[in-house]
């Protein structure tokens, strides 16, 4: 029997994702991660190539299963801003690839987090701003060029006007989370971008 012929149902492949996200980010952490709403899987049928359906459990696969995206999104408690997807590709039970690229190492490597507080990072960047603005985001973004998290803020200073050319102001720091050293802090404009 062949590795796609094993594949027969939805909640095979939730099964086949579920010991994959056990493996690679170990127990620690596991309960903080949950099935995406974008996990899907394809099949072909008759004449209709590449048919794509939501990944919901306890589904039989009707059709020659193609290919499975599962997802896992992190609900993370100690920093709310950190987004994270553990994604992998299934083509059979023996081929599967998994993406961790923006998994925090720390979760990979099943230690306690070394970030800095979620409070230290929204003081420090509320001590630098230099402008009162009419809202404030904080999150943390993944420079995929140096491999590593940064706490981003941006002070939206003064809106942008419907349908005007980035005629609104923004302050933005960078701060690195793990030491809180700046990394970047400029105003640039804000707007809509055509």
């Amino acid at each position: 029997m062949d590795g796609i012929s094993q594949i027969n149902s939805t909640s095979r492949l939730i099964e086949i994702g579920d010991s994959i996200l056990v493996s690679t980010i170990g127990l620690k952490y596991v309960d903080y991660y949950s099935l995406d709403t974008n996990s899907f899987y394809e099949i072909d049928r008759l004449f209709r190539k590449g048919i794509k359906k939501p990944l919901t459990p306890n589904e039989i696969i009707k059709g020659k299963f193609q290919l499975a995206s599962v997802k896992y999104s992190i609900k993370y408690p100690e920093i709310i801003e950190l987004s994270s997807t553990l994604a992998m590709i299934i083509n059979s039970v023996d081929s599967i690839k998994v993406y961790t690229t923006d998994i925090p190492n720390f979760i990979l490597g099943n230690r306690e987090s070394n970030f800095l507080p979620r409070e230290t990072l929204i003081k420090i960047s509320d001590s630098l701003l230099t402008k009162n603005g009419v809202k404030t985001n904080y999150y943390l973004e993944r420079d995929y060029q140096n491999k590593e998290f940064i706490w981003k803020t941006d002070n939206i200073i003064i809106e942008c006007t419907e349908g005007k050319f980035m005629d609104g102001e923004m302050e933005i720091l960078r701060i690195n989370p793990y030491t809180g050293d700046i990394l970047e802090h400029r105003i640039t404009g804000y707007g809509y971008v055509y």
